[in-house]
């Protein structure tokens, strides 16, 4: 009953009002003058932007577009207080953002998590598989849904790409000024971010530095968390046709990692909602760093050549408790949680080259704009997994980690001692892909999109004396007809290969393979300034790889994935900006066999729905500024949704709704964010399937910015 609630209130607020204020602009909603050289690094700084370049690397608008792409803009994530990337993408139609144990980010994508199906990318260039991703200095977050094996090929370390995620940065800009904030609220959480840019004169030299410092003890017990980051970013304007970026990032972050509450049967386990089963020698370190250069020169009006160099590593360190089950006590009759303790070392090293040409040419009528491309990466990724086995009365182990009662919890454990490895590996990836991408306009009613990826793929596991080598192309082509200015329809399809992922143990493992189809249509009405995007897609993945209940382990599986997701961005009512998303998933798994932790057997799950992607979800944020005052709220409805392949417990549909209010007083900014006003109880994702994450009831978070050389 709350998902038709909630669709009906967002599509009577959206279509049901068709008279708009004229003459009433934000400033926020100013388009900013760029230069061309940021064409594909930014994303524009209206409310809602118009265009988008992830899916084919060229500034297409989004009418002319035929992908489906999410876009979220800084003001958006400001209004809403998102803070890293999973609250930036519950803005996104078809993306279940499930932050997992609290300390990286994980979301899923029509029905694929992005631990095996997604890329994140940072300005372009790829991130290492996991981490947890702040918005401290982030301009805009696109997300492209389908066709993307065609520009960016696969994920290194996952496999197969059912979306990517690109984090804009924000860029150094010919200008002067600072932006300082800080904030705090519940659980004592305090949050301090400067974002200062400094030019020459002339506006060739231009300097922008991004700051942030943030610490949390977090809802649940003993659930701490530091963060603290660096990013400076200088640009050089050689000359009108030139430019040159060089970033450099420094993030660090710590957290205490958090197994949830354990699923008793189909319950989820009576006790309190803040409770940790943790052991105290939990924790999570994670020190990253991005080194990007970004170069780019106009030879003529037809010919632009750019080159990007990029750098990443990861460090992550980490020792986490997770939950086997909970079993009687044949004793004492006490229930008893059987818990494991893992202990990862892993370090992830990036380092690759893009060049690419675009060129503007003319063959009889048909207007071509053409991009060839050649990426040279290497993809290091050293890791070790260390397992602590659960206690066994049936085979007695003094290493083991103790079992600890549910309702009358007392630690025993003494420390990981007696580890044993359970996986590890030393991967070296190389790839060197051409790849090139045509947007051909027949007329100004019909384009097509064509374009394909050759990559050729050397891996290497020293550790595990594994060695193999993939070639395969990945083709997509896109068509688009636009019969008005207002209204156009489109349609994709692509294919897609990866290899096997690292973590998968199998010496025989296939390379993934997929394929998508997509049918939508856009259009805008009431003078454009209402605009709206219906897709429906088809997607096929075989040979993916499918984590166990033990989190580790990964087997070998098919998955179909089809559905329909709704997107409407409007400004109704006298200036009400409103953004509404709709998605609905039928999401199978067609072949999937695990192996049981306690029989060791193998257990077929085919035909059942994959965890943590449910049926319906939709989301609503409405925003409205009068003069120095401005007000937003919204809510996201999440429907039922399995926590494992087993489908053995379902978690119920739920309604978060937030809200803000702020006052400017010159340059100064104060801001009020209250979330999940009607204190909902609802649970995410915990690292294994027997046990979720319960989150935060009412919160509310006082902040206040100082802004100096903005324009108002």
């Amino acid at each position: 009953m709350k998902k038709f609630l909630l669709l009906s209130m967002g599509l009577l607020l959206l279509l049901g009002a068709p008279v708009w204020a004229e003459g009433e602009e934000d400033a926020e909603e100013r388009p900013i003058e760029l230069e061309d050289w940021r064409e594909y690094i930014q994303v524009e700084v209206p409310y809602v932007p118009e265009s988008s370049t992830i899916t084919s690397k060229l500034p297409l608008t989004e009418r002319l577009t035929p992908a489906s792409v999410g876009k979220v803009s800084e003001t958006v994530l400001r209004e809403q207080r998102a803070t890293n990337l999973d609250e930036a993408l519950y803005n996104v139609a078809g993306v279940n953002a499930q932050g997992s144990s609290g300390i990286f980010n994980l979301f899923f994508i029509r029905g694929f998590n992005s631990l095996d199906g997604s890329l994140v990318m940072t300005d372009g260039a790829p991130e290492p598989e996991v981490m947890n991703y702040h918005m401290y200095n982030v301009e805009g977050v696109e997300v492209l849904k389908g066709p993307s094996g065609v520009l960016y090929g696969s994920n290194p370390l996952a496999g197969i790409l059912s979306g990517v995620v690109n984090i804009v940065r924000k860029q150094p800009v010919p200008s002067d000024f600072v932006n300082a904030r800080a904030s705090f609220g519940s659980f004592d959480t305090s949050e301090v971010s400067v974002d200062w840019n400094e030019a020459s004169d002339d506006g060739r030299f231009s300097l922008r530095l991004n700051g942030l410092v943030t610490q949390s003890e977090g809802y649940r017990d003993d659930k701490a968390s530091r963060q603290s980051a660096i990013n400076p970013t200088f640009g050089w304007q050689i000359d009108a046709d030139t430019r040159v970026n060089i970033s450099l990032e420094a993030a660090s972050a710590r957290f205490e990692p958090d197994a949830g509450i354990p699923v008793v049967g189909t319950e989820l386990a009576p006790v309190p909602r803040t409770r940790s089963y943790n052991t105290p020698f939990d924790f999570s370190d994670q020190d990253a760093f991005r080194f990007q250069v970004d170069f780019t020169k106009a030879v003529s009006d037809k010919l632009t050549l750019r080159n990007k160099t990029y750098y990443r590593t990861l460090d992550w360190v980490s020792d986490g408790t997770t939950f086997i089950g909970v079993f009687p006590d044949f004793g004492t009759g006490a229930l008893e949680i059987n818990r494991a303790f893992s202990q990862l070392d892993d370090a992830q090293r990036f380092v690759g080259n893009q060049f690419e040409a675009v060129w503007n040419l003319n063959t009889g009528s048909v207007k071509h704009r053409l991009l060839a491309g050649l990426e040279v990466a290497r993809y290091d990724d050293e890791f070790s997994i260390d397992l602590v086995l659960g206690e066994n009365p049936l085979m007695p182990n003094p290493f083991a980690i103790p079992n600890i009662d549910l309702l009358n919890p007392v630690e025993t454990f003494q420390g990981p001692v007696g580890a044993f490895p359970f996986q590890f590996g030393d991967a070296e990836t190389s790839v060197v892909a051409p790849y090139v991408i045509n947007n051909m306009e027949f007329s100004e009613k019909f384009h097509v999109l064509a374009g394909a990826r050759f990559d050729s793929i050397d891996y290497n596991d020293a550790l595990n004396n594994f060695e193999r080598d993939d070639d395969n192309v990945s083709p997509m082509l896109g068509i688009v007809y636009a019969p008005t200015e207002r209204f156009s329809i489109y349609a994709n399809g692509s294919e897609s290969f990866a290899p096997a992922s690292p973590r998968v143990i199998d010496p025989n493992r296939a390379p993934e393979e997929s394929r998508g189809t997509e049918l939508g249509v856009k259009t805008a009405f009431a003078d454009g300034k209402v605009r709206a995007n219906l897709a429906l897609y088809n997607i096929e993945r075989q040979n993916i790889g499918i984590p166990d209940d033990n989190g580790f382990t990964v087997q070998q599986g098919d998955q179909e994935s089809e559905g329909v997701e709704l997107e409407i961005a409007a400004k109704a009512w006298g200036g009400v900006r409103t953004l509404f998303t709709y998605a609905y998933t039928d999401a199978t798994l067609t072949r999937f066999s695990e192996i049981d932790l306690f029989t060791q057997m193998p257990v077929d799950r085919s035909g059942n729905r994959p965890a943590w992607v449910p049926e319906h979800q939709a989301s609503l944020w409405l925003s409205k500024r009068f003069g120095d005052f401005g007000i937003a709220g919204g809510a996201r409805y999440v429907g039922e949704q399995f926590i494992a392949e087993d489908n053995v417990f379902e978690l119920g549909d739920y309604v978060v709704a937030d809200a803000m209010a702020y006052v400017d007083l010159g340059p100064w900014r104060v801001q009020l964010n209250v979330k999940n006003i009607g204190d909902e109880e609802y649970e995410t994702r915990a690292l294994s399937g027997t046990s979720v994450i319960p989150q935060a009831g009412a919160t509310a978070f006082l902040g206040v910015e100082y802004r100096s050389g903005f324009r108002n």
